[in-house]
């Protein structure tokens, strides 16, 4: 979908990719898709940092903790474990430490 206030050449792009058979995909869709891969095998995997990170969330250690073993400030460490878990497709910390157990990660 094309915002209200495209451009002409914008809007030229997107006939020319529809008559040629081609879609277009904005690039937030694209990240959200590449942002769903998951640990190995996938176009991003989870770093040693995010697997320590879910090892020390089992462990009982908490987010303001972490956050300041990271050096990152406590808003930043829940936005970073935010976007972990939705990579992991889990809604809450629990189900996002449940998967890389049942896989043998931690």
């Amino acid at each position: 979908m094309l915002p209200r206030d495209v451009s002409f050449t914008a809007l030229c792009d997107a006939m020319r990719a529809i008559v040629g058979g081609y879609g277009l995909v904005p690039v937030e869709v694209l990240r959200s898709l590449a942002a769903g891969a998951v640990h190995e095998g996938t176009a991003r995997p989870l770093s040693d940092d995010e697997i320590g990170w879910l090892r020390q969330l089992a462990d009982g250690v908490t987010v303001g903790r972490l956050a300041e073993w990271g050096g990152y400030s406590e808003r930043m460490m829940f936005r970073l474990l935010a976007e972990l878990y939705g990579r992991l497709g889990a809604e809450n910390r629990t189900k996002a430490l449940m998967r890389p157990r049942d896989e043998g990660w931690l």
